[in-house]
């Protein structure tokens, strides 16, 4: 070790080793000391890093802080849990009654989009004495915030303000004006959880951009790598901003070389990876129930275009989204050379990974719900502009940006009667609720003064065994069940939607979902017409009642026939259902999910998965017979 005096100002002693660490530890040596003023205007980029990212002072992590503030207290406001969000509750219900991740007791069906959410809820209803509706808009709120929050802070560590320019939080403040974010925080979705992974993700890759590596500060790739692995599993689309992001980080880390980039590709994917073979065995599918319910590999292209009008145009995006990327190109032409080429990865890699997020959705039709499954992609095209420095021409488009989130925040709704199948899922509770609270189930029990939902439960709680058609106000008269149908769940009810129905019967009661989410047949079902976002598999009654009800039986009229009710079920119809769900790979699929879980049958799921995923049948149970039974 040798001592290099520094000069007649000299504040401090740098102790340098003979030869540096190695490479890509991104570990200091700890006897380093503090530089002298004059070293510190050398032009080595981690000297000039240190020195542009002093610690934030308490007044500017307020203002860096109020647009996260104020989406605490909007999401507040608009708290509620929807159908949808009574999915998620319901699954949870099953876990912590020692079922399983499933939707119904006995069948192994991933009613859940959110492997991770389902997770989080179901931990956090264990540990907590509260009501798993307020520990969902809770958590939700709390997701949605925190999100926001490290994402402001991240990408102030990206902006380096210039003399009197002020950093402001603009791109923040674009993503909280709009409603569509208070309300999917909640609604008992992955929403808030959604806005927490990116926000945190972003915030890690931070670290290691223009203001790394730091003194005192070592690399723990483990943890970075982990986390931006997690995208799959908070949302299967995620895997998208989950490459771009590992992208981003590998490359922002180059010094480790290549053995260091596998290494965090590893660490990436072993999570995702174990979920995976999971999902593959328990459920045997490759994908959620609810990806083949709403064939998200299939395009809809036009009724995608929509749903981006849909969004877009509600809300005005068109003028934030000009003006923030003006001042993104700005950033990245005014930067220094040398560190040019970061600031240019850490603005375009979450632009272009959100528009291949958005693209996607764009393909596949996008959802019913008004602006939800794009909102992510939104936060991720915000994450550079976040914190804008502002000064001259910068500063009269920020002001620009403020009077439209304020217009937005105000005066822009999506219209109640929605168009092209695209709703706001809230706006009708709310309204019938008259500013009431929209929380819990029996809020809603409250609000439609049915007595439905309590009479069927009281039906299983009595022992009573059957089918029953469910329609509100219609008599709930339970046709015979087939014998040697599984005593898990002797009461079958078949009726839409099943959200609340579901979670207000409880865990104990089957519900033959009608939308195909949580149904194995229904979700095989073939598309033949394009419809309603999401709810394009209408599984024909005739199949619930040819897997469930005993032959022979006087069959019932058939009130959910989805817009065709009330009519007669076809006996023809009901024996073709009871024949194809004993044919072919129908039949492989049920037994995949009915069997016992045993390591023989979880290894033949494995095996079976691509090829139950890949298949589909004919929705109409004549049709459907024709095609995978062989003939009589």
């Amino acid at each position: 070790m040798r001592i290099r005096s520094i000069g007649p100002r000299t504040r401090a002693v740098a102790l340098l080793p003979d030869s540096p660490p190695a490479s890509g530890s991104g570990i200091s040596d700890p006897s380093t000391a503090q530089l002298s003023a004059d070293d510190d205007q050398s032009t080595t980029p981690e000297r000039r890093s240190r020195r542009r990212s002093p610690r934030l002072s308490a007044g500017t992590l307020v203002v860096l802080l109020a647009p996260a503030a104020l989406l605490l207290v909007m999401a507040w406001h608009y708290r509620w849990i929807g159908d949808d969000g009574f999915i998620n509750l319901r699954v949870v219900q099953q876990v912590v009654s020692g079922h399983g991740p499933v939707f119904n007791r006995g069948e192994r069906v991933e009613a859940g989009t959110s492997p991770l959410w389902i997770a989080v809820l179901s931990f956090a209803d264990l540990v907590s004495p509260f009501r798993l509706e307020w520990i969902a808009v809770v958590l939700g709120i709390v997701g949605s915030v925190v999100g926001v929050a490290l994402g402001t802070i991240g990408t102030r560590r990206v902006v380096q303000p210039r003399g009197r320019e002020l950093a402001l939080p603009i791109g923040a403040i674009v993503f909280v004006a709009i409603p569509a974010v208070w309300t999917y925080s909640t609604a008992g979705l992955e929403g808030g959880l959604s806005f927490a992974w990116l926000g945190t993700s972003w915030y890690l890759l931070t670290r290691r951009g223009l203001v790394a590596p730091r003194i005192h500060r070592p690399d723990r790739p483990a943890i970075v790598s982990v986390v931006l692995g997690l995208g799959p599993i908070v949302r299967p689309d995620f895997l998208v901003v989950s490459i771009g992001f590992l992208v981003l980080h590998l490359v922002l880390n180059r010094r480790g070389g290549w053995s260091r980039g596998l290494l965090a590709i590893a660490y990436a994917a072993a999570v995702p990876f174990a979920v995976e073979v999971f999902r593959m065995g328990y459920y045997g599918l490759l994908v959620p129930n609810t990806a083949l319910a709403k064939e998200a590999t299939r395009s809809n292209w036009s009724q995608g275009w929509h749903y981006l009008a849909d969004f877009a145009n509600t809300y005005w995006l068109a003028i934030p989204v000009v003006l923030l990327l003006g001042v993104l190109g700005a950033r990245i032409l005014r930067a220094d050379t040398d560190e040019r080429f970061a600031t240019a990865m850490l603005a375009i890699v979450p632009v272009v990974t959100s528009l291949v997020l958005a693209l996607y959705w764009i393909r596949v039709g996008g959802d019913w719900m008004h602006a939800r499954v794009l909102l992510p992609a939104f936060l991720c095209f915000l994450l550079p502009t976040l914190v804008v420095a502002t000064s001259g021409w910068r500063l009269v488009l920020a002001a620009a940006v403020v009077v439209w989130a304020v217009w937005c925040g105000f005066g822009l709704r999506e219209s109640p009667a929605g168009h092209h199948g695209i709703i706001d899922p809230r706006w009708s509770p709310a309204a019938f609720a008259h500013g009431h609270e929209i929380v819990t189930i029996d809020d809603y029990r409250e609000l439609s003064k049915d007595e439905t939902w309590d009479r069927i439960r009281a039906l299983a709680d009595s022992g009573t065994k059957g089918v029953i058609l469910f329609h509100p106000g219609k008599d709930l008269e339970p046709l015979p069940l087939a014998p040697g149908h599984r005593s898990t769940a002797p009461l079958v009810v078949r009726g839409l939607p099943i959200g609340m129905v579901s979670y207000a019967v409880g865990p104990d009661v089957y519900i033959a979902d009608g939308y195909a989410l949580a149904d194995p047949v229904g979700s095989h079902l073939r598309i033949e017409k394009r419809g309603r976002p999401g709810h394009e598999k209408l599984v024909p009654t005739e199949w619930v009642v040819g897997r469930f009800a005993r032959p022979g039986i006087s069959l019932p009229l058939d009130y959910e026939a989805f817009g065709q009710g009330p009519k007669q079920l076809s006996e023809r119809q009901v024996e073709a259902a009871r024949r194809a769900i004993g044919c072919g790979d129908l039949r492989d699929v049920l037994e995949a999910v009915d069997e016992p879980l045993t390591p023989s049958r979880f290894l033949q799921n494995l095996f079976d998965a691509p090829r139950l995923t890949r298949f589909r049948v004919a929705p109409t149970p004549t049709a459907a017979a024709r095609e995978i039974c062989p003939p009589s």
